[in-house]
C-alpha cells in the first residue's frame, strides 16, 4: 500500500471545481467543507507527493508511473509515452541490393504479420519468432525479450517456407522476403535460420484440435514444412494494400503523434469486426457525451475495425 498526495493550492482546487462545490461552501450552503470551513490536514509523510498545481498532466502521469515502476507495482518496461521501435529502413542502396538476394515468397497473411512487426505492434518482438519464442508463446502466452523481461504474447508470429526455399536459402547471410502476389521485395532477413513447422502441435495448442474442419487449422496444414527467423529483420518498403484504407492504418507512433496534434485530453477506443451500425454510433456518441460531462474537453475516438 502506498499513500499518494495530490498536492495543489486551494486556489487551484477552486479553479478546477467544475461542480461548483467550493462556491457553495463559501456561500455556507455546504457546511464543514474541507479547506473552506473545516481544517485540511495534509499527509505528514506520503510515499509520493505530486505537485498537481505546478505540473502538467503528462508530468504527473510520468511521475506516478515511474514511482510505481521503481517500486515493482508495474513492469519496468511499461513504455507509456515512449517511441516504439519500428523496423523500416528506406535506404536506396539497401533496396537495390535486396533485388539480387536469394528470396522466399510470403503470402498475404505473412505480409500482414510483417506489417505488424514493422510498425512495432508486436512490442519487443523484432523478427519472426524463433523456435524458443514460438514454444513460449504456445505454452505460456508470453515472449521473453533480450532484456529478460516477459511480455504477453498469445498469438504466434511466424513465417513459413517450403522445403525447397529452406534448402535454397540455407547458409545465406541475407535473404529477401518477396510478396508472393506482387513480387515486390518488402524486407531483408539477416542470418536466416530454419526450423521445423510442427503443424500438429501448433494447431493443438492454439485451437485445441487437429481437425481440418476448423478453417484456421486447415490453413496451418497448408503452410510450408519449415519456419524461418533471423538475427535482424529490416523492412525496406511501405506495406500497402491499395484498398482505399492505407491512410487509416496508423502505427503506434503515428497514433501518439496524432493524439498530441489534436490536443486530445482523453482517448476512448472501440474495436469491432463489422461495419458500424446505428447501435455502435449511439454507443460512441453516448461515451463521448459522458466524457464531456466528466470534464474532458476534447475526447478522441480510436476506432479499430
Amino acid at each position: 500500500f502506498f499513500e499518494g498526495y495530490c498536492n495543489s493550492s486551494l486556489e487551484v482546487c477552486e479553479g478546477r471545481d467544475i461542480k461548483g462545490l467550493y462556491k457553495k461552501a463559501r456561500a455556507g450552503i455546504i457546511p464543514n467543507f474541507t479547506g473552506i470551513s473545516d481544517v485540511y490536514e495534509a499527509p505528514e509523510n506520503p510515499d509520493i507527493n505530486i505537485d498537481t498545481g505546478n505540473k502538467g498532466i503528462q508530468e504527473c502521469i510520468d511521475e506516478i508511473i515511474d514511482f510505481l515502476s521503481n517500486n515493482g507495482v508495474i513492469s519496468s518496461n511499461f513504455a507509456h509515452d515512449l517511441e516504439v521501435d519500428e523496423l523500416y529502413d528506406f535506404d536506396e542502396q539497401l533496396a537495390k541490393d535486396a533485388q539480387e538476394l536469394e528470396f522466399i515468397e510470403i503470402d498475404e497473411e505473412r505480409v500482414e504479420l510483417l506489417h505488424v512487426l514493422a510498425d512495432g505492434w508486436a512490442g519487443k518482438l523484432k523478427c519472426f519468432m524463433n523456435e524458443l519464442e514460438l514454444l513460449e508463446t504456445l505454452h505460456f502466452k508470453t515472449v521473453t525479450a533480450k532484456d529478460n523481461q516477459r511480455y504477453l504474447q498469445s498469438v504466434p508470429i511466424t513465417c513459413h517456407v517450403t522445403a525447397d526455399e529452406a534448402s535454397r536459402c540455407k547458409g545465406q547471410s541475407r535473404i529477401a522476403l518477396r510478396h508472393k502476389k506482387t513480387s515486390e521485395v518488402l524486407a531483408v532477413l539477416e542470418k536466416p535460420t530454419f526450423y521445423a513447422n510442427r503443424k500438429e502441435e501448433i494447431a493443438s495448442r492454439l485451437f485445441g484440435t487437429q481437425s481440418k474442419l476448423h478453417p484456421k487449422v486447415e490453413r496451418i496444414y497448408e503452410e510450408g514444412d519449415f519456419l524461418v527467423t533471423g538475427d535482424r529483420l529490416t523492412v525496406i518498403a511501405r506495406i500497402l494494400y491499395n484498398d482505399g484504407l492505407d491512410d487509416y492504418r496508423l502505427s503506434p507512433n503515428a497514433i501518439k503523434r496524432l493524439v498530441k496534434e489534436k490536443g486530445a485530453d482523453c482517448i476512448y477506443g472501440f474495436q469491432l469486426r463489422n461495419p458500424l451500425h446505428s447501435g455502435h454510433v449511439m454507443l460512441l456518441n453516448s461515451t463521448r457525451d459522458q466524457l464531456m460531462a466528466r470534464g474532458y474537453s476534447n475526447p478522441l475516438l480510436l476506432l479499430h475495425p
